[in-house]
Protein backbone atom coordinates (compact mmCIF):
# COMPACT_ATOMS: atom_id res chain seq x y z
CA UNK A 1 0.00 0.00 0.00
CA UNK A 2 2.80 2.50 0.85
CA UNK A 3 4.33 1.66 -2.45
CA UNK A 4 1.50 2.43 -4.43
CA UNK A 5 0.85 5.66 -2.64
CA UNK A 6 4.42 6.69 -3.88
CA UNK A 7 4.67 5.37 -6.70
CA UNK A 8 0.88 7.95 -7.14
CA UNK A 9 2.81 10.72 -5.72
CA UNK A 10 5.59 10.26 -8.45
CA UNK A 11 3.17 9.87 -11.44
CA UNK A 12 1.74 12.92 -9.97
CA UNK A 13 4.82 14.95 -9.65
CA UNK A 14 5.86 14.43 -13.55
CA UNK A 15 2.93 14.82 -14.91
CA UNK A 16 3.01 18.28 -12.70
CA UNK A 17 6.62 19.46 -14.16
CA UNK A 18 5.58 17.86 -17.67
CA UNK A 19 2.71 20.49 -17.42
CA UNK A 20 4.81 23.30 -16.00
CA UNK A 21 7.38 22.73 -18.94
CA UNK A 22 4.64 22.58 -21.68
CA UNK A 23 3.40 25.79 -20.01
CA UNK A 24 7.00 27.49 -19.84
CA UNK A 25 7.56 26.35 -23.89
CA UNK A 26 4.08 28.22 -24.36
CA UNK A 27 4.75 31.40 -22.48
CA UNK A 28 8.33 31.24 -24.41
CA UNK A 29 6.77 31.17 -27.61
CA UNK A 30 3.69 33.98 -27.10
CA UNK A 31 6.44 36.39 -24.84
CA UNK A 32 10.01 36.12 -26.38
CA UNK A 33 9.78 34.52 -29.81
CA UNK A 34 6.66 35.81 -31.36
CA UNK A 35 7.05 39.41 -30.57
CA UNK A 36 10.29 39.61 -32.69
CA UNK A 37 9.58 36.77 -36.13
CA UNK A 38 10.15 39.68 -37.86
CA UNK A 39 13.66 40.06 -36.99
CA UNK A 40 14.71 36.53 -37.95
CA UNK A 41 13.06 36.73 -41.25
CA UNK A 42 16.31 36.87 -43.15
CA UNK A 43 17.18 33.32 -41.25
CA UNK A 44 13.61 31.98 -42.02
CA UNK A 45 14.34 33.07 -46.02
CA UNK A 46 17.32 31.06 -45.08
CA UNK A 47 16.17 27.90 -43.90
CA UNK A 48 13.06 27.46 -46.29
CA UNK A 49 15.95 28.42 -49.45
CA UNK A 50 17.75 25.56 -48.54
CA UNK A 51 14.77 22.83 -47.75
CA UNK A 52 13.23 24.50 -51.29
CA UNK A 53 16.63 24.53 -53.27
CA UNK A 54 15.44 27.48 -54.43
CA UNK A 55 16.05 31.19 -53.43
CA UNK A 56 12.84 32.21 -50.90
CA UNK A 57 12.24 35.95 -49.85
CA UNK A 58 9.51 36.63 -47.93
CA UNK A 59 7.98 40.33 -47.51
CA UNK A 60 6.94 40.42 -44.31
CA UNK A 61 5.75 38.45 -41.47
CA UNK A 62 3.33 39.06 -39.00
CA UNK A 63 2.13 37.23 -35.85
CA UNK A 64 -1.69 36.32 -34.25
CA UNK A 65 -1.13 35.35 -31.33
CA UNK A 66 -4.27 35.71 -29.66
CA UNK A 67 -5.42 32.23 -29.22
CA UNK A 68 -3.56 29.27 -27.21
CA UNK A 69 -2.13 28.25 -30.73
CA UNK A 70 0.16 31.05 -32.76
CA UNK A 71 -0.89 31.89 -36.51
CA UNK A 72 1.40 33.59 -39.05
CA UNK A 73 0.73 35.76 -42.03
CA UNK A 74 3.58 35.77 -44.81
CA UNK A 75 2.93 38.79 -47.14
CA UNK A 76 4.76 38.55 -50.60
CA UNK A 77 6.43 35.14 -50.60
CA UNK A 78 8.36 34.69 -53.79
CA UNK A 79 10.49 31.60 -54.66
CA UNK A 80 12.86 32.38 -57.39
CA UNK A 81 14.44 30.01 -60.18
CA UNK A 82 17.96 30.17 -61.31
CA UNK A 83 17.84 32.99 -63.70
CA UNK A 84 16.40 35.23 -60.55
CA UNK A 85 13.17 35.05 -62.33
CA UNK A 86 9.92 34.81 -59.78
CA UNK A 87 8.38 31.21 -59.99
CA UNK A 88 6.22 30.87 -57.59
CA UNK A 89 4.46 34.06 -56.11
CA UNK A 90 2.47 34.16 -52.71
CA UNK A 91 0.73 37.45 -52.14
CA UNK A 92 -0.82 36.28 -48.51
CA UNK A 93 0.23 32.93 -46.87
CA UNK A 94 -1.57 32.30 -43.33
CA UNK A 95 -0.65 29.47 -41.06
CA UNK A 96 -2.18 28.28 -37.83
CA UNK A 97 -0.20 26.48 -36.10
CA UNK A 98 -1.35 23.00 -34.14
CA UNK A 99 -1.02 22.35 -30.52
CA UNK A 100 0.59 19.09 -31.72
CA UNK A 101 3.82 21.41 -32.59
CA UNK A 102 4.21 22.20 -28.86
CA UNK A 103 4.74 18.53 -28.38
CA UNK A 104 6.78 17.58 -31.64
CA UNK A 105 9.18 20.84 -31.27
CA UNK A 106 8.55 21.01 -35.37
CA UNK A 107 5.93 23.05 -37.26
CA UNK A 108 2.99 21.03 -37.88
CA UNK A 109 -0.22 23.10 -39.13
CA UNK A 110 -3.98 23.03 -38.18
CA UNK A 111 -4.64 25.16 -40.83
CA UNK A 112 -2.96 27.08 -44.44
CA UNK A 113 -4.26 29.40 -46.24
CA UNK A 114 -2.44 30.40 -49.96
CA UNK A 115 -4.24 33.05 -51.35
CA UNK A 116 -3.61 34.33 -55.24
CA UNK A 117 -0.77 32.16 -55.57
CA UNK A 118 0.91 32.93 -59.17
CA UNK A 119 2.93 29.36 -60.71
CA UNK A 120 5.65 29.75 -63.60
CA UNK A 121 5.96 26.63 -65.71
CA UNK A 122 8.32 26.58 -68.38
CA UNK A 123 10.25 23.86 -70.74
CA UNK A 124 13.64 24.66 -71.73
CA UNK A 125 15.03 23.85 -75.43
CA UNK A 126 16.17 20.56 -73.95
CA UNK A 127 13.22 19.54 -72.84
CA UNK A 128 13.42 20.20 -69.36
CA UNK A 129 10.17 20.98 -67.49
CA UNK A 130 10.48 23.34 -64.65
CA UNK A 131 7.96 24.54 -62.14
CA UNK A 132 8.39 27.19 -59.70
CA UNK A 133 12.18 27.05 -60.33
CA UNK A 134 12.40 23.25 -59.68
CA UNK A 135 13.69 20.56 -61.88
CA UNK A 136 11.18 17.89 -62.40
CA UNK A 137 12.85 15.54 -64.73
CA UNK A 138 14.73 15.68 -68.31
CA UNK A 139 12.15 15.49 -70.90
CA UNK A 140 13.11 14.37 -74.38
CA UNK A 141 13.94 16.77 -76.81
CA UNK A 142 11.90 16.99 -79.05
CA UNK A 143 8.73 15.49 -77.53
CA UNK A 144 5.57 17.05 -77.17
Amino acid sequence: MLLLRWVARVIFWLFMTACGVLFVCWLSLHWIILPHIEDWRASIEARASGLLGAPVKIGGIKVRASAWVPAVDLDDVRVLDAEGRVALALPHVFAALSARSLLTLEPRFAQLLIDGASLDIRRDVNGRIRVAGLDFGAGKAGAD
